[in-house]
């Protein structure tokens, strides 16, 4: 296995972000968790809203998150079970912007491209699970979200993973769900959401973010703690110290998952960004991301917890050689590290901007790296000695019925990348990569539709976004 991190140095990194939970604590703005981390032993300073963990208290709890869960579609085939060894991927969640597939423009996202690209997502063998992509810039910000899951619910058949901008906002999510699997019962028993709570660097737990602990716990969705602070400025500039506050953020928000609902499925989602400190922008697509990434895989592994990275990330306007070599780099490294999910498929510019061809491109790379991922087969039909025994020197394999067998298994055979020589490929129309998937992507439009909602269903979805946009447009209305 790939490391980043010495043994000891895993542990000096997390033996320092228990210490910084004991001694400096972190700011919980919610009354009711508040209480309930007293019982069992968190020392809270209620004047500041701030708790302070004994190390026995995070390690216990902690240790109370599943090894292993499921992660369900609408349909079957889609459910797969998120555990040690598993390595699954996603598209990328909170893309405001698209670059037009036909004109290259960069615009806002609309509804329709949130539904194209949930058919794309759909059609693609590499990528396991739905991201919240595209956000539909055409609807209400107050109930931008919710719209979004509803347009995935009925333009993929994948499991979702998106983050809820409000507990009430999850709610609705959460009622679409239920009806979309058959009832709150089969929505445990095959968990179609997985939501994602996000810390708020340095060393808070916001309210919204406690409340989608309970609303998920309470219907057992799985979880994503996803600690994201930008180093040199929510976090220290050194790796070693921006990895202290990850750990720190991503450890407090789990085991207060476990203490508020116990047996929460819970994802260890670190998002260790940079700064480029010349221009003040958030870096995604830099070395030490990717660094960063797989030290984590090691830090969540140390306490048994399943870890999702963003691991294609790149900071790239444009589908060039910087996203190609940013976004391999940032996948390659914590994948040998033993990453159980991948995300970031899809986007460039930062997180700010989706590309169908890129997520094309990518479904492509995350099959190459499946391919490194399961290594070599050594074993005797595989070593094949009686066959090279037979063959012997000067012969060929070409034609043997072990080439046939095994070809497929053995050896990769890319759809995007062009193997050809140059006489054919120029035969064949010069395309660059860039051009092969946005035909690919044209075509996936043009021709792969996922199952349709039963009538009612969809009914009932169209029901119940109308009372979300009701609802959270005049909640939004008054707190402004």
């Amino acid at each position: 296995m790939f490391t980043i991190l010495g043994d000891q140095e895993v542990e000096k990194i997390h033996c320092s972000s228990l210490e910084i939970l004991e001694r400096t604590g972190i700011i919980v703005e919610h009354s009711e968790a508040l209480k309930a981390l007293e019982k069992v032993g968190v020392r809270v300073d209620w004047n500041k809203k701030l708790a302070r963990f004994p190390p026995y208290v995070i390690e216990e709890y902690v240790g109370k998150s599943p090894p292993h869960f499921v992660q369900s579609g609408r349909n079957r085939r889609f459910d797969f079970v998120v555990r040690n060894g598993s390595v699954f991927a996603r598209s990328l969640s909170g893309c405001s912007h698209v670059l037009d597939m036909n004109t290259g423009e960069c615009r806002v996202g609309t509804a329709q491209d949130a539904a194209e690209g949930a058919r794309i997502l759909d059609a693609l063998d590499n990528i396991h699970y739905c991201g919240g992509w595209i956000y539909p810039g055409d609807e209400h910000p107050s109930y931008r979200d919710v719209s979004l899951f509803k347009i995935l619910l009925e333009n993929s058949e994948k499991h979702i993973c998106l983050q809820a901008y409000e507990g009430k906002n999850l709610q609705f999510m959460i009622e679409m769900a239920k009806v979309v699997q058959g009832g709150e019962d089969e929505l445990r028993r095959r968990p179609l959401l997985s939501a994602i709570l996000a810390p708020t660097s340095p060393l808070r737990l916001g309210k919204f973010m406690i409340d989608q602990i309970y609303l998920a716990g309470r219907y057992g969705l799985p979880a994503l703690v996803c600690s994201t602070p930008i180093s040199g400025a929510a976090s220290p500039v050194t790796l070693a110290g921006d990895l202290v506050i990850v750990h720190s953020e991503n450890l407090a928000g789990i085991a207060i998952s476990q203490i508020l609902c116990p047996g929460m499925p819970v994802v260890y989602g670190p998002r260790t960004n940079t700064m480029d400190m010349r221009t003040g922008n958030v870096a995604w697509g830099s070395i030490e991301f990717g660094i960063l990434s797989a030290a984590c895989v090691q830090l969540g592994h140390y306490c048994g917890l399943p870890v999702d990275t963003y691991s294609l990330g790149t900071d790239s306007k444009a589908l060039d050689e910087q996203a190609g070599v940013e976004r391999s780099l940032n996948l390659v490294l914590p994948t040998l590290a033993g990453v159980n999910l991948l995300t970031g498929a899809g986007f460039i510019e930062t997180i700010r901007t989706a590309s169908f061809p890129q997520v094309i491109i990518d479904n492509e790379i995350l099959g190459m790296v499946y391919k490194i991922k399961r290594g070599i087969k050594v074993e005797p039909e595989t070593v094949a000695l009686e066959l090279i025994e037979k063959v012997g020197p000067g012969g060929s394999y070409l034609a043997e019925k072990h080439t046939r067998t095994h070809l497929l298994e053995e050896h990769l055979l890319p759809e995007v990348f062009d193997k050809n020589v140059r006489q054919t490929w120029e035969a064949k129309g010069a395309k660059d990569v860039i051009q092969v998937a946005r035909e690919k992507g044209q075509k996936i439009l043009k021709e792969h539709y996922p199952s349709p909602l039963d009538k009612d269903i969809q009914k009932e979805l169209d029901s119940t976004m109308n009372r979300a946009r009701k609802v959270l447009y005049e909640g939004h209305s008054e707190e402004s």
